[in-house]
């Protein structure tokens, strides 16, 4: 059976398929016997003799991945309101940071807006704490241990306020987890 919410949506996209002489593309989740739910994408299209062709596809892992991007999202945004707190990710090969990124996808998919150089990062940070910076970045990339790291740095009005990062290094595997 289809799951209760989805079946007036995939009714009104049946009945469509059967009129019209178009593709048609819809999503739905059917029950299984264990009690879970298996996401399904279906793509139909009537033939010219009358006959249809239907591809059903399980899209479950995407629904899931899209799930908890979701709730990631959701804790960042409680998180950068309530406490000021913003997620960084730093990527040594392109020496860049994305920020408050989107921890279910590569590094660079998320909106480009998000991402900012090493050096204008840098450009804004005391002289003096930089190279304190530079190092406990490495060391977190290198060793994966957590470091903790205050600095100085201007925000946009040219004030300085002071920062605490934690860094923990991680690499982002083949299939875009990380470590």
């Amino acid at each position: 059976p289809v799951l209760p919410r989805d079946a007036r949506r995939t009714e009104r996209a049946a009945a469509q398929e059967i009129s019209d002489d178009h593709e048609v593309t819809y999503q739905h989740r059917v029950l299984m016997p264990s009690g879970d739910y298996l996401g399904m994408r279906v793509r139909a299209k009537r033939l010219a003799d009358g006959s249809a062709v239907v591809v059903m596809q399980d899209i479950s892992e995407e629904l899931r991945r899209v799930g908890e991007a979701e709730q990631i999202a959701k804790a960042n945004a409680l998180l950068n309101e309530a406490a000021g707190v913003h997620l960084w990710r730093y990527d040594p090969d392109s020496d860049q940071y994305e920020i408050d990124p989107d921890f279910s996808r590569p590094f660079g998919e998320s909106d480009p807006d998000t991402r900012v150089s090493v050096a204008d990062v840098q450009e804004n940070m005391d002289p003096a704490d930089r190279i304190l910076v530079q190092e406990a970045v490495a060391r977190g990339v290198e060793t994966g241990e957590l470091t903790v790291i205050d600095f100085r740095n201007r925000d946009e009005d040219g004030q300085w306020r002071h920062l605490r990062n934690a860094w923990v290094g991680s690499r982002q595997l083949p299939s875009g987890r990380f470590e």
